[in-house]
């Protein structure tokens, strides 16, 4: 009997995917999303049989994750009750974080948030599910600012909302994981320092799905210490669900599911009867809803992927990423000295997590170190934006050895216990006060594309001619759409000198044009004023005005 109803309920779940796959005409789940496409490319064709393929596997998969699902737990969950101030402090710092990520989310739009909505923000929502043309698509991303630019129409502020809140969903993460490892107190300070952080901010009001991997990251690995605490199939199952939305979210996420199987893989030597499961419902089924949600792409993700330009060697550099990283703080030489006492400071965390709970070290050092790795040795950008989705880990880090520095110098000193604790809870008040100093840096346009528009429009005088060079040239033409002009070479800029009397020229991110055009960038240093520049807070993005008389 009980094989019976086991045969009716795989039934039940399958045969309607199975139906799907076999029944419905070639092309017919492509046009659920493209309706007014008439003929389909073949990197659609091939994406719809494999998601045709991907369907009939999560058909077979589906009766037994769902028996998994419904087993009953061995014992009744049980975990520590939160209380009122726990409440109180996660409330009042995430609306604190909420408002310090809606200021001001309008200001100046750059060139990757252009690149996004240019490419997966104005088209049709069933269009930008099916099209993967560069890296810029984030799908989770994109199906909220959709969402976003529905309910509110287009504006600066709508892209950038989901990231906002996304960026507070993420501290509400890092409270919920940190109250695991280390109790709310620190807990509460990690948040904190985080809510103030100049990074964090930035990230939150810029137009990609970096909060977003923030969020999925901490999540998914709070998911899989539950897991391993408990192996219960319900918690694996989630984990695999938050793993793949991470992946949807950005490729990032393969490297923290990378490092969270080993982590699995060190703690499945001792405990293979009870935790072997995991595996199957884990980790594979990750996998496999990994590959469901991206199959329609995959075709396109292969030749973007290949595609990919790096413009600047330097960029490739390990060096240049953590010096970016420091840079972007803008830090005075006060808080470099404070920044070098807290070095110290973090390494007395890391050793007390490894005596608690080495699983928090893991998850910071093991997912970056692949990611970097890899990102490294296939010649790829190694931006500081990289390792924003391991912050958390490393604040909390961070945190934990500043009260273990302050405890043992003040036991030192002959502090009384409960000096020792509001001493140490002053010291990592101190930290918040640090980082909330780098937040005076983070309010301005990321790139001022719209300042130096109207001031040029502003200033030239009937006859000038206004030409756009480098990566200005697509932001201006795709988003802004001045009557500019723009050109690719030493020959195009001395057609256009000959015929008027006086020439602008508008680009941005040096680096980059003298990668991409370096006779051209000679050229116009050499010839061509300074007029203005337009300063944002990402680095090297400043927006140049140059000008030339005959």
């Amino acid at each position: 009997m009980i094989r019976h109803h086991a045969l009716l309920g795989a039934l039940a779940l399958s045969l309607p995917a199975l139906l799907l796959v076999l029944l419905l005409p070639d092309g017919s789940i492509v046009r659920l999303f493209r309706p007014a496409l008439s003929e389909l490319p073949d990197a659609l064709r091939t994406g719809e049989l494999l998601f045709r393929a991907g369907l009939l596997i999560c058909a077979l998969a589906a009766w037994p994750v769902w028996r998994a699902w419904r087993r009953p737990a061995a014992a009744a969950e049980t975990g520590r009750v939160w209380t009122a101030r726990e409440g109180l402090w996660l409330s009042g710092l995430l609306a604190l974080a909420l408002a310090l990520r809606l200021y001001k989310l309008d200001l100046g739009i750059w060139y990757d948030e252009i690149i996004a909505v240019v490419y997966y923000l104005r088209i049709p929502f069933g269009e930008c599910l099916t099209t993967y043309v560069n890296e810029n698509q984030q799908f989770v991303f994109s199906i909220f600012a959709h969402l976003s630019i529905l309910l509110f129409g287009e504006h600066t502020w709508t892209f950038r909302l989901p990231a906002a809140l996304f960026g507070v969903a993420g501290l509400g993460a890092v409270f919920v994981f940190g109250r695991k490892v280390a109790g709310s107190a620190e807990a509460a300070f990690a948040t904190a320092i985080l809510a103030v952080s100049y990074h964090h901010i930035w990230f939150s009001q810029n137009a990609r799905g970096y909060t977003a991997l923030f969020f999925w990251t901490v999540l998914a690995s709070l998911l899989l210490l539950r897991a391993l605490d408990d192996p219960h199939p319900r918690r694996w199952i989630l984990y695999a669900a938050v793993a793949a939305l991470g992946v949807y979210t950005h490729l990032t996420m393969l490297f923290v599911i990378a490092g969270h199987f080993l982590i699995y893989g060190w703690w499945l030597r001792r405990n293979w009867a009870r935790g072997r499961e995991g595996f199957f419902l884990g980790f594979l089924l990750a996998g496999l809803l990994t590959f469901q949600l991206h199959a329609l792409v995959i075709p396109q993700m292969r030749v973007a992927i290949a595609q990919t330009i790096s413009w600047v060697d330097a960029w490739k550099n390990p060096l240049w990423t953590f010096a970016e990283m420091a840079r972007g703080i803008r830090l005075s030489p006060a808080l470099l000295a404070a920044g070098a006492a807290g070095a110290l400071v973090f390494i007395v965390g890391l050793v007390s997590y490894a005596r608690t709970c080495r699983a928090v070290i893991a998850f910071l050092i093991l997912p970056a170190a692949i990611g970097g790795s890899y990102v490294v040795a296939v010649g790829h950008h190694l931006w500081p934006r990289f390792f924003f989705f391991v912050a958390g880990f490393a604040v909390l880090i961070a945190v934990r050895g500043c009260r273990e520095s302050s405890v043992r110098l003040l036991r030192a000193m002959g502090a009384s216990p409960g000096g020792q604790s509001r001493g140490a809870a002053a010291a990592c008040a101190v930290m918040v006060a640090v980082s909330a100093l780098s937040m005076r840096n983070v309010y301005g346009p990321k790139q001022d594309y719209g300042g130096a528009m109207q001031f040029v429009e502003s200033q030239r005088q009937e006859g000038d001619e206004v030409i756009t060079v480098g990566l200005a040239s697509w932001a201006y033409r795709n988003y802004f759409q001045p009557p500019w002009g723009a050109v690719e070479s030493v020959a195009e800029l001395e057609a256009i000198r000959s015929r008027v009397r006086r020439t602008w020229v508008v680009y941005t991110l040096e680096p980059v044009l003298d990668s991409m055009h370096p006779e051209l960038a000679h050229a116009i240093r050499r010839d061509f004023s300074r007029v203005r520049t337009f300063r944002g807070t990402l680095a090297n993005g400043e927006i140049l005005v140059l000008r030339a008389e005959k």
